[in-house]
C-alpha cells in the first residue's frame, strides 16, 4: 500500500477510504481469508496517516466481522460471511452449503429422551406430560462452526432418530424416509448475547452477538419440529426477497 490511494483533499474521511480500499481488495480475492495485514504502525507509515485513523477503520471491519485480531499474533483476513437464504426457502444445511461451494459437516453433540418441557410442548402441540426427543448440533462449513442448534420432536413418534447417523443424514430426509414430509416452517429471529457455551462451540467472543432463529416446521398441518437455532453474528447474513 502507498499513500497515493487515498485522496487526502476531500471531504470523505481517511479511515473511511481505508476501510473501503481494504474492502475491494477483499472482495477482488487480492486479500484472501487467513491473510495478515500490516500492522497499525506499518500502515501509518505506508499511507501516511495517523495511527487513530487506521485503528478506526481496522476496528470497524472487526466489528462488521471482516477481520479478526489475535493477540500477539495480528489482524487477519476472515473468510466472507454465509449467506442463508433459509427465510424463503425450504431446503437442509447440508443442501444449502453445498449450493454455496462449501463442505457442510454436523457435529452430533446430544440426541435424548427428554421429559416433556411445557414451553416446547406447548409449541408442538403436545400434552404437558409427553416426553420429547432432544437432538443438539454443531453445524459446520468448510470447517468454520457457524450455528448450534437444539431440535425437539415428539418422542413417541420420532424416537427411532437416536438410532440413525444424524452426523451424515439429513432430519428431513428421515423424516420423509418414513412417511413424514415437513412442507411448512414459521421461523422467528432476534439478536441475543451470546451464552458463555455457544461462545466455546462457535469459537467467537463471549462479548459477542448471535441470530437466535426459532422455527417450527409442521407436516400436513401436523406440528412436528420445534428447534431454536444459534448463528454467529459475524460469520453469517441473511436474505429475504419480497415481491409485490
Amino acid at each position: 500500500m502507498d499513500s497515493g490511494m487515498l485522496q487526502k483533499n476531500t471531504p470523505v474521511p481517511l479511515y473511511y477510504q481505508l476501510k473501503q480500499h481494504l474492502l475491494a481488495r477483499m472482495k477482488a480475492g487480492e486479500l484472501k481469508a487467513g491473510d495478515r495485514l500490516p500492522t497499525e504502525n506499518e500502515l501509518c507509515r505506508q499511507l501516511e496517516i495517523s495511527r487513530p485513523t487506521v485503528r478506526q477503520a481496522l476496528g470497524e471491519l472487526v466489528q462488521e466481522g471482516y477481520l479478526v485480531r489475535r493477540k500477539g499474533k495480528g489482524t487477519f483476513v476472515c473468510p466472507a460471511p454465509v449467506t442463508g437464504r433459509f427465510f424463503q426457502r425450504l431446503q437442509s444445511f447440508h443442501e444449502e452449503m453445498e449450493q454455496k461451494g462449501l463442505h457442510p459437516a454436523t457435529r452430533v453433540l446430544r440426541c435424548e429422551k427428554l421429559d416433556s418441557r411445557y414451553e416446547i410442548a406447548a409449541e408442538l402441540g403436545l400434552p404437558a406430560g409427553d416426553a420429547l426427543l432432544h437432538i443438539k448440533r454443531l453445524r459446520l462449513a468448510d470447517g468454520r462452526p457457524l450455528v448450534v442448534v437444539d431440535t425437539y420432536l415428539p418422542y413417541t413418534a420420532f424416537g427411532w432418530l437416536m438410532q440413525e447417523n444424524l452426523e451424515r443424514e439429513s432430519l428431513y430426509d428421515l423424516l420423509e424416509g418414513k412417511g413424514t414430509r415437513v412442507d411448512r416452517v414459521t421461523r422467528i429471529m432476534e439478536a441475543v448475547n451470546v451464552s458463555a457455551e455457544d461462545a466455546r462451540l462457535l469459537q467467537m467472543g463471549k462479548d459477542k452477538a448471535v441470530c437466535l432463529v426459532k422455527s417450527l416446521a409442521s407436516a400436513g398441518g401436523v406440528p412436528v419440529e420445534y428447534s431454536i437455532a444459534r448463528y454467529r453474528g459475524d460469520q453469517n447474513k441473511f436474505a429475504v426477497e419480497l415481491l409485490r
